[in-house]
C-alpha cells in the first residue's frame, strides 16, 4: 500500500481537490432538499386543523382583572393560532358588567359553535338554550350569535323566549338586549302572556321593553286577540303598561255584532286592565249587516256590545 501512494502520490495529491469539490457538492445538494422539504412539511403543518380535547377561552377586563365571559367546549378544531375555532358542546357563561364582573347573569349551551377571536364573536348552533341565573329567562333556538363589542343577542331559527312574569316571545329573527330590557321579534312574531291578563299579539315585528313602563309595540299586519269575541287589526298596535291600546293605520276592529274601521283608535281599560270603550277617529265607519255608517267619531261599549256614532253621521 506504501509503495502505491509513493508511485501515485503526484496523481492522488493533483485529484484531491476535485474529490473534495464534488464530495461538497454532493453535500449541499442534499442539504439543500432536506431544508426545502423541511419548509414544505413546515408549511403543510400550518394548513392541518389543531385538535385540542378541552377547550376553554376567556376574555378579560382590563379595568377590574375581572373575566367577562368564559367559553367552554369538549372537543374543538381550530388553526394554530387559535384566532378561529369550531367546537362541540359549547358553554358560554357571561358575567353581568352592571355588577362589575361578579355575578353570572347567564349560561348558553349547544350542540356546535364558531369562535371568531379578531371579531370577539361566537355563533352557537343547534339546538341553542340560554338560561339566566335567576332563573327569570329561559331562550331555546336554531341559531345564536354573541358578540362581544355589542349590547344585544341576535337569534334566529324559530326561537321562543319565555319568563316567569308569563311572557312568550317567538319569531324568526330576534334581537335580545343582554340585560333583557328590551325585546325584539320579526318574521312571524308573537307574543303572548298569561299573568296579570292574557295577552295574544301577532305581527311581522314586535318590541317589547321589561323595564319602565313596559310598552309592547307591534308592526305590520298586527292582530291582537282581546277577547273572545273581539280582534284588533291593524299596521301599528301599542299596549301600555295600564293596558290601554293604541292603534294607527288600516284600524279594524271586529267582534260578532259589529266591525269597525279608521286610522286612529284609543282602546280605555279599567283597573284590571280589561277593555271599557273603544274610540275610534279619523275617517272612522263600521258595517251592521248591509249597512256602512260614516261619523266622526264611533265610541263601542265592550260591556253592552253597542256603538254610538257621533258628529256628521250619514250612510251608504
Amino acid at each position: 500500500m506504501k509503495a502505491f501512494y509513493n508511485k501515485h502520490k503526484a496523481t492522488i495529491i493533483m485529484l484531491s481537490p476535485l474529490i473534495l469539490g464534488l464530495m461538497f457538492f454532493v453535500y449541499s445538494g442534499i442539504s439543500g432538499l432536506m431544508t426545502v422539504k423541511d419548509a414544505e412539511i413546515f408549511e403543510q403543518t400550518e394548513e392541518v386543523p389543531l385538535q385540542i380535547g378541552d377547550f376553554e377561552i376567556q376574555e378579560i377586563d382590563t379595568e377590574s382583572n375581572q373575566v367577562k365571559w368564559i367559553l367552554n367546549a369538549v372537543n374543538s378544531q381550530s388553526d394554530l393560532s387559535q384566532n378561529q375555532a369550531e367546537v362541540d358542546k359549547p358553554k358560554l357563561s357571561f358575567y353581568d358588567p352592571d355588577s362589575n364582573f361578579e355575578d353570572l347573569k347567564f349560561i348558553i349551551t349547544a350542540k356546535r359553535a364558531s369562535f371568531d377571536k379578531a371579531e370577539q364573536e361566537i355563533i352557537l348552533r343547534d339546538n341553542v338554550q340560554l338560561n339566566t341565573s335567576d332563573k327569570k329567562y329561559k331562550l331555546h333556538a336554531g341559531h345564536l350569535k354573541f358578540n362581544e363589542t355589542r349590547p344585544h343577542l341576535v337569534v334566529s331559527k324559530n326561537w321562543t323566549l319565555n319568563s316567569t312574569d308569563g311572557f312568550q316571545v317567538s319569531g324568526s329573527h330576534g334581537l335580545l338586549a343582554k340585560d333583557f330590557s328590551t325585546i325584539d321579534s320579526q318574521g312571524g312574531a308573537q307574543l303572548r302572556k298569561t299573568q296579570d291578563g292574557e295577552l295574544n299579539l301577532r305581527a311581522n315585528k314586535i318590541h317589547l321593553e321589561t323595564i319602565g313602563d313596559n310598552a309592547i309595540r307591534a308592526e305590520e299586519s298586527a292582530v291582537l286577540h282581546i277577547d273572545e269575541t273581539t280582534d284588533l287589526k291593524a299596521e301599528e298596535i301599542i299596549i301600555n303598561a295600564d293596558g290601554s291600546i293604541l292603534a294607527e293605520r288600516l284600524v279594524n276592529a271586529k267582534a260578532t255584532n259589529i266591525d269597525c274601521f279608521s286610522d286612529h283608535l284609543e282602546i280605555e281599560v279599567d283597573a284590571d286592565k280589561k277593555p271599557v270603550q273603544a274610540i275610534f277617529t279619523q275617517n272612522p265607519f263600521l258595517i251592521q249587516g248591509d249597512n256602512t255608517i260614516y261619523a266622526d267619531k264611533i265610541i263601542y261599549d265592550f260591556e253592552t256590545g253597542k256603538a254610538s256614532v257621533i258628529g256628521n253621521v250619514h250612510s251608504d
